[in-house]
């Protein structure tokens, strides 16, 4: 799952998503010819990925951070709209 668990001095443990050095970020381009559905669920599936397994909130916004990043800056090019379509459906769940 690319999980990094680290056991805290207290005992409590702490989830981050673990990337290894030679990750890429390449997702599906917003300019393929695929459907729309299958491009927004690229962004659905790495928020719900975020908000579902990272224990710490600091790190669950870095993450969310750096998804938006990876999609929209690099080879990708996913519109600012895409994002907020899918925190507005996840917001009223």
């Amino acid at each position: 799952m690319d999980l990094l668990i680290i056991r805290e001095d207290t005992g409590a443990v702490d989830i981050q998503i673990y990337r290894k050095l030679t990750q890429t970020d390449q997702y599906l381009n917003f300019n393929s010819h695929h459907p729309i559905e299958h491009k927004s669920s690229v962004v659905r599936t790495h928020f719900d990925r975020s908000q579902s397994l990272i224990t710490g909130s600091t790190d669950r916004h870095a993450e969310d951070l750096h998804i938006e990043k990876a999609l929209r800056l690099r080879d990708c090019g996913y519109p600012d709209w895409t994002f907020q379509k899918v925190n507005k459906k996840a917001s009223i769940r």
